[in-house]
């Protein structure tokens, strides 16, 4: 089966602390030392009884060599039901008979310091019990490591092809890293910069919104006209219904045209009318207002209504409206045939190689919900406009950063976080992301903290495990004075690494000896899809004997899953080895009754066995 629904995956150890029976050593020792943690940060001396042996001491050497504490003394200063500002996490643990050592670590924010606890275990009277407890700490990094933090993460995702860009890293309008990394022209040998630009791809839609909002601003529209006031050559059926506020927070209930993208609608050549006339719907998937769907739809009939009010392309309201009045120069709307300087090429990572996809018509296809480029420069320039009244009015900026159906504003994510990270702060989250091909875009702010990060990538990073969200996660713990935690190569670009440059054997043995056995050291987001795609590959080039040997290690690694089976069942039937491939249909149908495809195969085959 070529397609394949996304699954989130979530992994965790589920511990029963009501009693150890038919537990593993290492989950009563896990038990053990949770009491521990959990006593100590929470208040719960009884917890930390039962974690400690009577006999329990704490060492540490200090400025006057070393120190000694007895256990009875440290329980005695946990006062019921006092918590404190603890944040332990289980690092390793290793198991000796009834003898065991773990290692924990213990964030304090409010000390602004990480402890590090080596304990010792014995099992005692069938129990594990903490005989002894030494310890380190090492305080937070200072501002002036915040870039040097960062820049160690950024290096890391670059180092193994999951971001090639440029980023701005703020606080407080100041910059705390302006860099970029990798190649804007691989062929020309061209490095990104800070002047690199990106198409940005739906980071347009903030922009959309704010034009919107001008001309609310100005009484030139209202957010509960409906499309056709300002469209009335649109459909009836929909554009009657919906209000532009409806179109700004993605509750308008319209299909989304770029779900169903075709090669002809990409390179199309039309005015947005004619475009609309003939790729839209007038069609809802369920009434407006009353739930949300992200809708490119809505965005570019938002551009259309800013166009049919002011009588001027969407670029040229643009351009006077905010890249004049904020000086960003090196920003503009992509239009085909145009000569854009400084403009990074777009690649996409495939087969372990980086290609030039095949190009689109922004200003047809994309319009006022992609069709921007820009530079990390430019965008901070966009971000520090809000600290002021240059765009927006105070009431529209409310508008514009209000939560609505659930968390989507106008052209912006808003998402509010209780004690974020840890710190006790309780921040808002506003973000977007952007992909269009070629490229990966992601901007975050918090304004609480006058944070924003830009994030602009020319590899589609976002498309192989590259998630600039993710990047972007890993980079806010620094902006904090909090740990940072380095990336992991991803598995199947690793796997795809010594396919490409020896063979798909060598390939597989790689991946068996020395990838699945350190496997906590690899990142495996989408490594079912990426097999599957890699195994396709190969089956459509005609190279039946390599689709087989990496379909087949996908369907051992995901037994589970329908999809794997049903595609190693396709190749060993495109092969002629008939009898093989029902037997692997058959899992398929097992695996999920409602695999349709994979039943018809089965129906098939016994028809002509």
């Amino acid at each position: 089966m070529r397609y394949m629904k996304r699954l989130a995956c979530i992994f965790g150890l589920m511990l029963s602390f009501q009693n150890v029976f038919g537990q593993t050593e290492t989950e009563q020792i896990t038990r053990t030392l949770n009491d521990y943690i959990e006593g100590t940060a929470n208040g719960q001396p009884q917890r930390l009884r039962n974690a400690f042996h009577p006999d329990f001491n704490l060492y540490s050497v200090g400025k006057d060599g070393l120190s000694v504490w007895s256990g009875k003394d440290y329980i005695g200063n946990i006062k019921e039901g006092d918590k404190n500002d603890r944040i332990g996490k289980i690092i390793s643990i290793d198991i000796v008979n009834d003898a065991a050592s773990a290692k924990i670590e213990i964030d304090i924010p409010s000390r602004k310091r990480v402890y590090t606890d080596y304990l010792l275990l014995l099992k005692y009277q069938s129990a594990w019990k903490i005989v002894h407890k030494s310890f380190t700490f090492v305080d937070y990094p200072n501002r002036t490591d915040k870039a040097k933090k960062i820049d160690e993460t950024l290096s890391k995702y670059h180092q193994f092809d999951l971001f090639n860009g440029s980023v701005i890293v703020a606080q407080n309008g100041k910059e705390i890293l302006k860099k970029s990394y990798g190649k804007a022209n691989f062929a020309w040998n061209v490095d990104n910069s800070s002047e690199t630009k990106f198409r940005i791809g739906s980071l347009t839609k903030q922009f959309t919104a704010l034009l919107i909002l001008q001309l609310k601003q100005e009484g030139k529209l209202k957010l509960d006209d409906k499309i056709i006031t300002h469209l009335p050559w649109y459909f009836k059926n929909t554009g009657g219904k919906i209000s532009i506020h409806q179109l700004l927070n993605m509750t308008s209930g319209l299909p989304n045209y770029t779900d169903e993208v075709t090669a002809t609608m990409e390179r199309e050549e039309l005015i947005p009318k004619a475009f609309a006339l003939k790729y839209f719907k007038d069609t809802l998937n369920f009434e407006p207002g009353s739930q949300i769907s992200y809708c490119n739809t809505g965005y570019y009939i938002l551009g259309m209504i800013i166009e049919a009010v002011t009588k001027k392309p969407y670029e040229t309201v643009l351009q006077e409206r905010v890249f004049n009045v904020l000086g960003m120069k090196a920003s503009g709307v992509d239009s085909p045939n145009q000569m854009i300087p400084n403009l990074a090429e777009g690649y996409t990572l495939y087969m372990g190689e980086y290609i030039v996809p095949h190009s689109i018509n922004m200003r047809t296809m994309t319009f006022s919900a992609g069709t921007i480029y820009s530079t990390v420069e430019d965008l901070f320039l966009w971000d520090k406009s809000f600290s002021s009244d240059k765009l927006l009015n105070a009431e529209s900026k409310k508008l514009m950063f209000t939560k609505y159906l659930p968390n989507y504003g106008y052209g912006v994510a808003v998402n509010s976080m209780k004690n974020y990270l840890g710190t006790g702060k309780d921040i808002t989250l506003i973000s977007h992301d952007g992909g269009i091909t070629g490229y990966s875009s992601y901007m975050a702010r918090i304004p609480e903290e006058n944070i924003f990060i830009v994030l602009l990538d020319n590899t589609r990073a976002g498309m192989r495990g590259g998630d600039l969200v993710a990047i972007s996660n890993r980079i806010m713990p620094a902006l904090f004075d909090l740990k940072t935690e380095l990336p992991k190569p991803v598995a199947y670009i690793e796997l795809m690494r010594v396919i490409k440059t020896k063979s798909v054997d060598d390939g597989i043995a790689h991946f068996e000896k020395s990838i699945k056995t350190a496997r906590s050291a690899f990142n495996f987001t989408g490594f079912e899809n990426s097999l599957n795609a890699i195994g396709y590959h190969y089956l459509s080039s005609g190279d039946l004997m390599s689709a087989i040997k990496i379909l087949k290690l996908n369907a051992a690694e995901f037994p589970e899953s329908s999809n794997a089976h049903d595609s190693l069942g396709e190749a060993y039937f495109t092969n002629k080895q008939i009898d093989i491939a029902l037997r692997y249909y058959e899992r398929a149908v097992e695996l999920d009754p409602k695999n349709d495809s994979a039943k018809k195969m089965v129906e098939k085959i016994k028809r002509e066995l």
